[in-house]
């Protein structure tokens, strides 16, 4: 009786504050949802999180319906893009997220790309991103544009929706951005230094958008515009590249890979359109994020040759090639005048190569003192040529892994720290942003102290089993395939998996703390949420048990 008295007191505590606000109607709880980058990875982790929301059901209809802002990253882009193509076409949500699971269970996008790669002619040569592009806009897209979305924008619930990208001119973001509030515009695409014309931005196709949003440095090239979009072959592709000329877009993870600053930007202009600068627009922010807190370490490796190779070095083996070369020439003399004719063939053809390698050791190690002389190693020339192989590898693998963990892992860590300390520490969005991230149910430990504490109810204690799948899909590699053993160990139906539970468990505790805490920076539009509390404890109950409940897996 005394639990349940508690319980009822709680509810009237929620009545009462809610009573008091003079806020809008529980109908116009709005969303705002980031879907981050890392491959196929993050594309599944975050069709799980969609498919969630979207079989959460309210009084008129899903919470997916609710969510007014999207921003999407690299790979959350393919999720994100595909799913705006489902709102334009009114297709069935369940239908699609089936399509976009089947797309990346049967294409492989770098071995499809290399493959068309032989037969692909164009004006600037080969490029994988391009050809990847093509492969996005017959296989995923159906060669679907931004035009068939910004006819629906007043129709559909998604009323701004971003895919990012980074301008390698000049180093800032190039968002693929669509809102229904410039309804006298029909979009924004670029920045302040480059902004593709109004007029083309319904031409341009969502592959081309996907292709720039995705391609990460190091892994392809830059997508080129105008020359690698539709556009290029038009008359408005030629005037473009008059007025701009040439520039590369790339992967849009490498300045914000959570597509955090978008969302920010969206709300402030939906806070300039309401008058409203005090308060929130968006009543909860959801940021979706498969990068792992933890980057992989720097290792540094010894490069270890075969015993006969470990000396060796370019004075070395220049002084090597031309004793042989000449041993090879004194040895010629007396063949040809016993007339040994196989004997003959043989040490001429022996002769040939020795002389071509020593002429081209020759060439390169002038080449290299040569432009070495020119840099603050030139006093340093002759210990450089001196350097066995093995030791000029291990500097040369270990400088770049280190740039690579720089890159991909103290840069990363640092921007996406700066990212989340400018949406949780902003007072407007107090109570109003979730993190759900691909790793934290992996590490149960943190869950049975928070328990035992008194901090975490018990049901939202993971089970072993949703612990140890979170553990795996956090493991996954950001790659844009799966391999054959990805596909016996259902790497991508765990990835789904742990994408719908999170959610489930982030929700639950938001709404837990909302119940435990305080109710500031909240409205009586929250009740919406609170009121699916029995929906999400079904579903967090079932996916303890089983992660993988109903996920279908190769057909």
């Amino acid at each position: 009786m005394q639990y349940l008295w508690r319980l009822d007191f709680e509810r009237w505590q929620e009545i009462i504050y809610f009573a008091k606000t003079n806020q809008n109607t529980m109908s116009d709880f709005s969303i705002g949802l980031t879907f981050s980058g890392g491959g196929y990875r993050a594309a599944a982790y975050h069709l799980g999180t969609l498919w969630m929301l979207h079989h959460l059901k309210v009084d008129d209809g899903t919470l997916l319906e609710h969510v007014e802002v999207l921003s999407t990253i690299s790979g959350g882009s393919i999720t994100g893009l595909r799913y705006m193509q489902a709102l334009a076409d009114g297709e069935d949500i369940d239908e699609m997220v089936d399509d976009v699971m089947d797309f990346m269970r049967h294409v492989d996008l770098v071995t499809d790309a290399f493959e068309q790669m032989d037969d692909y002619d164009h004006v600037n040569g080969a490029s994988s991103i391009r050809t990847m592009k093509d492969i996005y806009d017959k296989k995923l897209f159906k060669g679907c544009t931004f035009g068939k979305l910004l006819e629906k924008m007043d129709e559909i619930p998604v009323n701004h929706y971003a895919a990012n990208g980074t301008d390698f001119t000049n180093g800032y973001e190039f968002r693929f951005q669509i809102s229904d509030i410039q309804r006298n515009e029909t979009g924004y695409f670029g920045n302040a230094s480059h902004r593709i014309p109004q007029n083309v931005i319904p031409q341009i196709r969502l592959s081309e958008a996907l292709a720039c949003s995705s391609c990460f440095p190091g892994g392809f090239e830059p997508m080129i515009f105008p020359d690698d979009f539709a556009i290029f072959h038009t008359e408005e592709g030629k005037k473009l590249l008059e007025k701009y000329g040439r520039f590369g877009i790339m992967d849009g993870g490498a300045i914000d890979n959570q597509g955090i600053e978008p969302l920010l930007l969206a709300e402030e202009r939906m806070r300039n359109k309401s008058g409203n600068q005090k308060e929130c627009a968006l009543d909860l922010v959801i940021v979706n994020d498969v990068t792992h807190v933890n980057m992989t370490p720097y290792v540094p490796k010894n490069i270890k040759l075969p015993k006969l190779l470990n000396k060796l070095n370019l004075n070395r083996l220049c002084s090597y090639s031309n004793w042989i070369t000449t041993l090879l020439a004194v040895a010629i003399i007396p063949t040809a005048l016993f007339k040994c004719t196989w004997l003959l063939c043989v040490l001429s053809s022996l002769f040939t190569v020795s002389a071509i390698f020593s002429i081209l050791f020759r060439i390169g190690r002038n080449k290299a003192k040569k432009t070495l002389g020119n840099t603050f190693l030139k006093h340093c020339v002759g210990d450089l040529l001196s350097l066995r192989f093995s030791d000029l590898g291990t500097m040369l693998f270990n400088r770049a892994t280190s740039l690579v963990t720089l890159t991909s892992g103290v840069f990363m860590k640092q921007i996406r720290t700066l990212e989340y300390k400018h949406l949780f520490e902003n007072e407007l969005f107090t109570n109003r942003a979730v993190a759900n991230t691909i790793y934290e149910l992996e590490k149960g430990e943190t869950f049975d102290q928070q328990v035992e504490n008194g901090k975490l109810p018990e049901y939202l204690r993971p089970s072993q089993a949703i612990r140890d799948n979170s553990q795996i899909a956090s493991k996954v590699k950001p790659t844009l395939w799966f391999t054959e053993d990805d596909k016996k160990n259902q790497t991508q139906e765990r990835l789904f998996a742990a994408g719908r539970y999170s959610i489930c468990f982030v929700l639950l505790r938001y709404i837990y703390k909302l119940r435990t805490k305080n109710y500031k920076n909240i409205t009586k539009r929250h009740q919406m949420l609170l009121d699916l509390e029995p929906q999400l404890k079904e579903y967090w109950e079932r996916y303890q048990k089983n992660p993988l409940e109903g996920i279908k897996s190769e057909k």
